[in-house]
Formats: structure tokens, C-alpha cells, sequence
């Protein structure tokens, strides 16, 4: 309870003991204020006469308080309730709840361009969205110097009714990868419980990192094979600033050796490794399969 809170409530109590006393005949301040008007002077007692010292009782000693007692509690709970919905807003909701939101607003995807940044070149495919599904419409590669093609990758006024999708393949050597195991749900609630298990997962403390998650389709009973992937943030972010200085606002980060993972029709128990090479460094994912489902993944 705040002071102003607490002021207003004594001003309150103050008003309606003074009316209690009065109605009960305990005490009646009438008296006093026409014996103190007298002393005032001739004019403040003819004042007081025409009013009815009464009618200044009740102005004075109990409307007049209560009044501005109420007026002060309520204007400090409107404060307070204005603050907590501000610090409400401010405060970052739950992953899961920011996944509901963004999920539940997206619109239509009119085109998707997918970026894979090396370092002797950049290599950018545009798909189009047609019949249902998305087909390959423009490739190009530039070179380290060179600046992205602003009227592949850029976005503009025209993009309020034609969403355009800016993908980007994470370097894999600064990714994290692990693999558990949770109950069939929703995929809101999939996030929140990774998200209660984060600090178990985590080769970095949870607030220095950027984290997704993504579900293998190869279940097992009533269980669910979940690949979290985990990158430290002042990584993302200076990968976004260096992509941002080049013209391509990234909507979403992806690892694409995930892609061949789930392609990967599992029939056995085994070990199935992806070589690959990104960027003249020689990278790969190692997946460990047991009772269908992934136990250990490397990359």
C-alpha cells in the first residue's frame, strides 16, 4: 500500500467517524465551529449563521474528506495497475507464448529467398510459392565484395500484401545441437517444456544463448525425438549485423544438415553420417539411432 493509499483511507475513516458521532449524538462539532467563527470575527459568523453550522459539519468533516480520501485510493490504484500493465508489456513472455503469437499472425508466403553465406562466396535461391508448394525460380552467387541483389533480397511498401521470406543457413561450427526425448503435444507446449529443461540442455548459460527446436518425425510410442538447437547470442547477432550491413533482413536462421536428417527414411538401428563442406571447412552430422528414435546427434 502506497503513502498516498494510506492517506486516503485515513481520510475516509476521519470522515465517517465524524458522521457516526453526530447521527449517534455522541459529539456534534456544530457548536465548536460557531463558537470559532465568533472568535474569527463578525463577518466569518454571519457567514457561518447563513450556511448552518450543520450544513458545514457535513460539508466540511465528512464530505469533503471522504471525498478526497476515495479520490486518492483510487487514483494510486489506477497507478498501479497502469505500472504492472506496463512492466507487463515490457517483460519478455514465455518463449512458448511468443511462438503461439507469431505463429497464429503469419500470413501468406508469396516468395522465400535462402541464403548460405561462405567465405569466398554467397550463394542466394528465390522460390516462389505456386500450387500449393514452392519451386525454384532464380539462383544467383556473388562474390564477398559484391553487394546482394536488392530487388531479389529487399523489401518494401509491396511487401504488406506479398510476404517475402528471408532465410539463412547458420555456419554449423558455432552451433550446439542436442537431442531428447518428450511426450506427444502440441507444438506450443513442446516448446515450453524444452524450455523448463533449457538449463539442463545448454552448454552456456540460458541467458547468453538463441535457441529452436525441431521435431523429427520418426517417434516411438507416445514420444517425441526433439533436436534443440543452440547458438550463442553474440554470435547471432553479429551474423545478423554482418547480413543486415549487406542488405538481407533475415526472418529465420536455419541449420540445413537437419533437412537431410529428416529426408533420412529410418528403418534400423545405426549410425548415419553426413560429410559436408561449408565455407572450405569440412563439417558433418553424426546421428545415433536406437528404437527409432535419434539418441545422439554431432554435428
Amino acid at each position: 500500500m502506497s503513502f498516498k493509499q494510506i492517506i486516503g483511507w485515513v481520510l475516509v475513516a476521519a470522515g465517517l467517524v465524524v458522521l457516526t458521532l453526530k447521527l449517534s449524538h455522541r459529539y456534534d462539532p456544530a457548536p465548536a465551529i460557531t463558537k470559532l467563527s465568533a472568535k474569527a470575527g463578525p463577518k466569518v459568523a454571519d457567514v457561518v449563521k447563513r450556511v448552518r453550522p450543520d450544513s458545514l459539519v457535513y460539508g466540511l468533516l465528512v464530505v469533503l474528506p471522504v471525498c478526497l480520501g476515495a479520490f486518492l485510493v483510487l487514483r494510486a490504484e489506477a497507478k498501479e495497475e497502469s505500472e504492472e500493465k506496463e512492466k507487463a508489456e515490457a517483460a519478455p513472455a514465455p518463449v512458448a507464448a511468443r511462438v503461439a503469437k507469431a505463429r497464429a499472425s503469419r500470413a501468406p508466403v508469396s516468395a522465400c529467398n535462402v541464403l548460405q553465406v561462405t567465405s569466398d562466396a554467397r550463394n542466394i535461391w528465390q522460390f516462389d510459392a505456386r500450387n500449393g508448394g514452392f519451386e525454384l525460380n532464380r539462383e544467383q552467387t556473388t562474390l564477398p565484395g559484391e553487394a546482394l541483389p536488392s530487388g531479389m533480397v529487399g523489401k518494401d511498401w509491396r511487401s504488406l500484401w506479398k510476404r517475402k521470406l528471408n532465410i539463412a543457413w547458420l555456419p554449423p561450427e558455432n552451433v550446439f545441437l542436442r537431442v531428447a526425448q518428450f511426450p506427444h503435444s502440441e507444438f506450443t507446449e513442446t516448446v515450453a517444456m524444452v524450455e523448463l529443461q533449457m538449463e539442463k540442455l545448454s552448454p552456456l548459460p540460458v541467458a547468453q544463448i538463441v535457441w529452436a527446436i525441431h521435431i523429427l518425425p520418426h517417434a516411438s510410442g507416445n514420444m517425441q525425438t526433439v533436436v534443440v538447437i543452440i547458438v550463442s547470442r553474440d554470435v547471432v547477432e553479429e551474423f545478423l549485423g554482418k547480413l543486415e550491413g549487406q542488405g538481407f533482413l533475415a526472418d529465420a536462421l536455419e541449420l540445413p544438415l537437419l533437412d537431410q536428417l529428416q529426408a533420412t527414411p529410418i528403418n534400423e538401428d545405426g549410425a548415419w553420417i553426413y560429410p559436408g563442406a561449408l565455407g572450405g571447412k569440412n563439417v558433418g552430422l553424426a546421428a545415433w539411432w536406437s528404437a527409432a528414435s535419434c539418441k545422439i546427434l554431432t554435428c
